[in-house]
């Protein structure tokens, strides 16, 4: 008996030996996992914070993601941080009615942007569009949008993009265009006056610059008869060419 009780003693040292030995293996493993965990999880937070920040500090421009499901339904899953900046609403108000965004839209464009979407849609080819947008201050604005959309496996489709500010840009477009068009006028009003051979014809030829350049309805050009004090119409070009008639002399 001595000897069994013997050899009970040391196979329950053994085993006690042994659970002691897989508790404390099961204990590093397991905070092994959770240092993992742990480390997963500040990397996640870090990656989210990087990308609040890149939203955060993009210039003129807002991150978003627009959804459109199989029954013409839409969504935006996410709106950046700078949407109040640049749209005048709050990112959550549009995530919660997505047709605050398109009350914005200058009228006339609302045509265009839903037969880009349609099409963006049915060939999944990227979408791009520029508008202009109203907003609720009154102030009038452009807008260029960019993205990439992809088809989700219940049938969604999802909108990666970018939406960004060029008013600035549009400004400048427009300013310089229209030096071109004046400089162009100017140009074509010279040649009028110094090849024609009478004074009439020169004035005709401006006038017909003046409606091609400036994009006028029509345009009409008075001389002085200072003797009898009235203006004498010279030249008439656009919608009305006519000379004749009670605008032809204009007391002054």
């Amino acid at each position: 008996w001595k000897q069994i009780e013997r050899g009970f003693i040391g196979f329950m040292m053994l085993l006690t030996i042994g659970a002691v030995v897989y508790v404390f293996r099961l204990s590093r493993q397991t905070e092994a996992v959770t240092q993992e965990k742990e480390q997963n999880l500040a990397a996640l937070q870090q990656s989210e914070e990087r990308l609040r920040r890149i939203a955060t500090n993009l210039p003129h421009s807002m991150i978003y993601q627009y959804l459109l499901r199989p029954d013409g339904s839409v969504a935006y899953p996410y709106v950046g941080p700078n949407c109040h900046a640049l749209f005048e609403v709050e990112a959550e108000a549009l995530m919660r009615t997505p047709t605050l965004l398109i009350d914005l839209i200058h009228p006339d464009d609302r045509p265009a942007l839903f037969q880009s979407i349609a099409e963006s849609a049915r060939t999944l080819s990227p979408w791009q569009w520029k508008s202009r947008f109203l907003m609720p201050s009154g102030t009038l604005k452009w807008f260029q949008g960019a993205s990439i959309p992809e088809k989700q496996a219940n049938g969604d489709i999802l909108w990666d993009g970018l939406m960004t500010d060029i008013t600035v840009s549009k400004k400048i477009e427009e300013a310089l265009a229209e030096r071109m068009h004046l400089a162009a006028l100017r140009a074509d009003v010279g040649v009028a006056l110094t090849r024609s051979e009478t004074l009439r014809g020169g004035l005709q030829s401006s006038a017909e610059a003046m409606v091609r350049h400036l994009d006028a309805a029509f345009a009409r050009i008075w001389t002085l008869n200072d003797a009898q004090q009235v203006l004498e119409l010279q030249a008439s070009a656009g919608l009305y060419t006519h000379l004749d008639g009670s605008h032809g002399r204009v007391a002054v």
